[in-house]
């Protein structure tokens, strides 16, 4: 698989270590459970317009595949805030201290 953890390059060794181990424990029957019945069900696109807490979307510039959505996402919803960090997929992992810095600062200016 693509986003197996053994893959990814920009983990800490110790991280990486940890998530290959933990996804090793996962059976094919689980994983395609999961492709049956939950990936088809995560496009939460169509309610968008109905958010009314504030959002956020911190986003991994390295994720090439992801950047169209993330620019669809800035020009038809401009009152979910982005803010970009230059992480892959696990953005959150990658760039950590940015990360939690983006989500303190949201979560201060935001109001709740």
């Amino acid at each position: 698989m693509p986003y197996h953890p053994a893959h990814a390059r920009r983990f800490p060794a110790e991280i990486r270590a940890t998530l290959v181990a933990e996804a090793a424990r996962v059976t094919p029957e689980t994983a395609a459970l999961l492709q049956q019945e939950a990936m088809p069900r995560l496009s939460v696109r169509a309610g968008l317009g109905q958010l009314e807490p504030p959002c956020l979307l911190i986003n991994g510039t390295l994720e090439r595949r992801f950047q169209p959505h993330r620019n669809w996402l800035a020009q038809t919803h401009p009152q979910i805030a982005i803010t970009d960090l230059p992480g892959g997929h696990s953005v959150n992992i990658e760039c950590s201290i940015a990360f939690d810095a983006a989500l303190t600062t949201f979560i201060h200016n935001s109001g709740n």
